[in-house]
């Protein structure tokens, strides 16, 4: 997860990490200044290229039996817990030979050069009186079916054949650029380009740069149909990457691709989205679907940050 770019949070997962059973580790971090946003970019200036570079993979693991991967972060507005805002998000249950190489995954960024145990970037004074966290928020139970149907030994799987796609650690340091190297990107472009009648694309963050647009009018005339979701200006939490976006909005839409934006407040036929009643819904989920026959599900945007500078994950 990369919540950890917020300022002031050391403290916290100090204090986390004090438990006996758990240890918490922080992958590429400021060197300095750590206590605010402000103070980590002043002591990082001579820095920048590598701290550019995040780890934004997602992935959870339970005794590499069972994983959880997707767009995901965790906090309240990941969860509809939040009453301001919240995140629309897509995960995935995996099970099987799977499982061991997320597992697999998550152990190379652990084990990595790049990975620092909490306690040495943090300091330790007063983190017995550190602040703790709020009581737990009143849960949703419709996300809750997880639990219910692993307690009941009922948890209903399909079967079907998968990879595992995973940037490496290597990536946050690399002076090579994406083209020269394996990576996410690559892997979803040659998805696309594999495509015979149908692309869906959700992307919360839509960037898709000259050679995005390029390869979409490829497959345009070869006659495959194209239909995208991203946020709305209204929606989305990051309104310098929707200007981003909006520059290619005009092109997509004359070469014959489909648009949609998410809106804010959902409508009242969609009352049985009631999470989202009394707060905004942003698009937060990442998701491929080639031909409906081929889909990827995980952690990468289709934009220049997540092609270029932080590290990705999905199957």
């Amino acid at each position: 997860m990369d919540r950890s770019q917020y300022g002031g949070e050391d403290r916290r997962f100090l204090h986390l990490g004090h438990h006996a059973n758990i240890e918490v580790r922080v992958f590429n971090p400021f060197p300095g200044g750590r206590s605010a946003t402000w103070s980590r970019i002043l002591t990082s200036i001579s820095d920048i290229p590598r701290i550019n570079h995040r780890m934004h993979n997602k992935l959870f693991v339970a005794d590499n039996e069972l994983a959880i991967t997707g767009g995901r972060n965790i906090g309240d507005e990941y969860f509809t817990l939040d009453k301001r805002s919240n995140f629309i998000d897509l995960d995935v249950v995996v099970a099987g030979p799977l499982v061991a190489q997320l597992s697999a995954s998550f152990d190379a960024f652990w084990n990595s050069k790049y990975a620092y145990p909490i306690a040495s970037l943090a300091s330790a004074d007063g983190v017995d009186n550190a602040a703790q966290p709020p009581p737990p928020a009143a849960s949703n139970d419709d996300a809750n079916w997880l639990g219910r149907e692993l307690d009941a030994g009922t948890l209903q799987l399909d079967w079907v054949p998968a990879t595992v796609l995973a940037d490496r650690p290597a990536k946050i340091a690399s002076d090579t650029s994406p083209d020269e190297e394996v990576t996410i990107a690559n892997n979803i472009s040659e998805l696309m380009r594999s495509a015979q009648h149908e692309v869906l694309v959700i992307s919360p963050y839509f960037v898709p740069g000259e050679e995005g647009v390029e390869l979409m009018r490829g497959l345009i005339g070869r006659g495959v149909h194209i239909r995208i979701l991203t946020n709305s200006l209204a929606s989305t939490d990051s309104p310098l990457v929707h200007i981003g976006y909006s520059r290619y909005r005009i092109a997509l839409l004359k070469m014959g691709v489909e648009l949609y934006e998410v809106r804010p407040k959902l409508g009242q036929k969609r009352l049985r989205f009631h999470p989202f009643k009394s707060s905004n819904a942003s698009l937060h989920a990442k998701a491929l679907v080639i031909d409906q026959r081929t889909v990827f599900i995980g952690s990468l945007n289709m934009d220049g940050r997540s092609a270029r500078f932080n590290s990705e994950l999905g199957w």
